[in-house]
């Protein structure tokens, strides 16, 4: 049972806090995929963090309960924001509509109306479509009614990641199938691009392949070299991987997979590598050297599923030329920032659900020993009369609306036998 009460934990984050003035409320916050968001307030002096339900390097968020950078900040589960991708039709440099579908992220409160959609986008109401899964596994397009978008996100069952379409009420909803998504008939022939990317010279760049739905990888792999008019030799050695609109290699694709499996749309634009794709049996990461990740700059590795973290670890540090006992494995959230550390050491990467295709970071400094939690606060510190302030630990956040984000962690012991906990400042 955690025996650190709430009112030891407060005093602690004074000490850390000695310039604080006015009213300071301690509040837990959650990183999801849209950011930082607030949660409930840490109330009552006698409870222990056990009783407050915090779990293990969950954070702690210290402001005046109000506003931040005079913006008032909505709390709460009921307002959680949702991260969610939305498709419209894109204008011309002359300000026409065109055809092309263009897909951004956009950021909802989850008890915000569907209808507040529009606005966002800056588009005169018409249709929303919503992407869903049957239970064959196959996709298909919803349209709302005009009455369903009063209701909320959460009351229409989107989360994060999901996906929806603004169309113009007169519009024609048949190209959904040309921009995006295989159409249900499996004989019906579309195509793939591929491009040589082996470093090998060949008469054409980049090639068209056709295929249809189950289409199998290996069987495009083998035709792109052929059409490349590459050397017979590279179906033995090669693989091909998705490009991404920045341009960016994915995960390669395994030989046995189709089409629809490898989840591969058309008109997708494939590379032709060199080196074999992992088996059934391994996993194919991206890692990089700490939080501050740049894209493009990540490595790549294949490993058994079964390797162990402090196996991987030990791989990653000797393909990044490091070496030491000081570093952890974290894994890369959907803020592309650095999520849960992989505590267990000894638990297999197959166990951890590590998957291909997740990126990994290698992060430096030591896990807290077993017994112990890290808990991250945050705080926003406005401009003021204590600007003359330094603080050791400060670390490169800063905020607009003329203030700055400061981050310390510090080390809680989750012990019964503890007497009088010590609070201290990471070193």
């Amino acid at each position: 049972m955690f025996r650190f009460v709430v009112l030891f934990s407060f005093i602690c984050i004074l000490q850390l806090l000695e310039f604080w003035e006015g009213d300071m409320v301690l509040s837990i916050a959650k990183f999801v995929p849209a950011g930082l968001h607030v949660y409930q307030t840490l109330d009552g002096d006698d409870l222990t963090l056990c009783e407050t339900e915090i779990a293990d390097g969950e954070d702690i968020f210290v402001w005046n309960g109000v506003e931040v950078g005079g913006i008032q900040i909505p709390t709460g589960s009921d307002c959680e924001p949702l991260l969610l991708n939305v498709l419209h039709l894109g204008t011309s440099s002359e300000g026409e509509e065109s055809q092309q579908l263009v897909e951004s992220p956009h950021v909802f409160p989850s008890n915000a109306e569907l209808g507040t959609v529009f606005a966002a986008l800056s588009v005169p109401e018409g249709v929303v479509l919503i992407n869903s899964t049957t239970s064959l596994g196959e996709e298909s397009w919803t349209a709302l009614a005009k009455e369903d978008l009063k209701k909320t996100f959460r009351e229409q069952g989107l989360r994060n990641g999901s996906t929806v379409l603004i169309q113009d009420s007169n519009d024609d909803s048949s190209f959904l199938t040309k921009q995006g998504k295989w159409i249900t008939s499996t004989n019906e022939i579309d195509w793939l691009q591929v491009k040589n990317l082996c470093q090998l010279e060949s008469e054409e760049e980049q090639v068209k392949i056709s295929a249809t739905l189950n289409t199998v990888v290996f069987d495009i792999r083998t035709k792109a070299i052929k059409e490349l008019k590459l050397m017979k030799e590279l179906a033995e050695n090669s693989c091909l991987r998705p490009i991404d609109r920045k341009g960016k290699l994915l995960c390669p694709v395994p030989d046995s997979y189709t089409l629809k499996e490898a989840e591969l749309k058309p008109g997708s634009l494939l590379g032709l590598c060199p080196g074999k794709a992992p088996t059934s049996s391994q996993l194919f990461l991206f890692f990089a050297v700490g939080s501050d990740v740049q894209p493009g700059t990540e490595m790549e590795i294949i490993v058994e599923e079964t390797v162990s973290v402090r196996g991987c670890l030990k791989i990653m540090l000797e393909k990044s030329g490091l070496s030491g006992d000081t570093w952890h494995l974290r894994k890369m959230d959907w803020c592309f920032e650095a999520g849960e550390p992989l505590c267990e050491e000894d638990a297999t990467l197959k166990e951890l659900m590590i998957c291909s295709g997740d990126t990994l970071l290698l992060i430096e400094g030591k896990l807290p020993p077993l017994g112990f939690l890290k808990v991250p606060i945050w705080w926003y510190q406005p401009r003021g009369p204590w600007r003359h302030w330094h603080h050791q630990d400060q670390m490169d956040c800063t905020f607009a609306q003329g203030g700055n984000w400061r981050t310390n962690s510090t080390w809680f012991a989750n012990t019964a036998e503890l007497q009088q906990p010590a609070c201290h400042k990471e070193k």
